[in-house]
């Protein structure tokens, strides 16, 4: 066996050589796959991860801007309906006739007896125009809580400034003061919510 390594590498330590010369190539190897193989397939893996997480993100940028605007028609009636319980709450004149109107039929359909109803001076405060209404009844408990749900529920904004509730001959006098409000107008014709919204 020594006579054949002898032969193929010499006598003079030509297996050294050789197995330096295969550390070294396998050195040169190792390096050229490191550089030219690893390091390149690294960094494409390091980019496609941002990649992905660059889409996932706008996936879900997308996701939540269509959670958002569901769907633009009902959006706009919702807007819609949103603007007509403002107007409601706030129209742009105080029209207590209308309004009256709609508190003798509140207390015909509970049961009040209304004694007074006396509209006040229209005066502007903070921006809106507010006119008392002077409320006076003879009623029964429920009856009266009935006729309250009733005139809130009807969305417009009121503020209950007094209320006197008293008792005599087994029912209640009622007498309450009332403000109501409303939207002024500009010098135009037009109401100020729409002046302030451009």
């Amino acid at each position: 066996m020594q006579r054949i390594s002898e032969r193929i590498f010499g006598r003079s330590g030509g297996g050294r050589r050789i197995w330096l010369v295969f550390a070294l190539l396998n050195v040169l190897l190792a390096l050229l796959w490191f550089f030219f193989v690893h390091r390149p397939l690294t960094g494409m893996q390091a980019e496609a991860i941002a990649k992905r997480q660059s889409r996932q993100e706008k996936i879900v940028r997308i996701e939540n801007y269509k959670n958002a605007h569901l769907d633009v028609k009902a959006y706009d009636t919702q807007l819609r309906d949103k603007q007509k319980a403002v107007d409601t709450a706030l129209p742009d004149h105080l029209s207590y006739a209308e309004y009256l109107t709609e508190i003798q039929r509140a207390a015909l359909s509970h049961g009040i007896r209304l004694t007074k109803v006396l509209p006040g001076k229209k005066e502007q405060a903070d921006g809106l125009w507010k006119m008392p209404l002077e409320i006076e009844g003879q009623t029964d408990y429920f009856s009266l809580l009935d006729f309250l749900r009733d005139i809130e529920e009807q969305g417009r904004f009121l503020s209950f400034d007094q209320t006197r509730v008293q008792a005599k001959d087994g029912a209640l006098l009622v007498s309450m003061r009332v403000f109501l409000y409303a939207m002024p107008e500009t010098g135009d014709g037009q109401d100020a919510r729409t002046e302030n919204d451009e």
